[in-house]
């Protein structure tokens, strides 16, 4: 999940990188005014700021992937 450090909204998604990769991609949007995630266009639109990782990310839950076939 990732706060907001100016209004609190929060954004819960999901990824199959490390948090850190994740975390950079936000980060590298952000400076570069080129929001392609739903986090990075709600700090754009509103002028908001962004913060260290280890201020605005919390890990909800951890899971072991696994691909799933699907078969007709």
């Amino acid at each position: 999940m990732l706060t907001c450090p100016d209004c609190q909204m929060e954004y819960i998604g999901q990824t199959g990188q490390s948090f850190r990769t994740s975390f950079q991609e936000h980060y590298r949007e952000f400076k570069h005014n080129n929001a392609k995630s739903k986090f990075t266009t709600h700090l754009l639109e509103n002028q908001h700021s962004i913060e260290k990782i280890n201020d605005i990310v919390e890990i909800l839950h951890i899971t072991k992937r696994k691909a799933v076939r699907w078969t007709p």
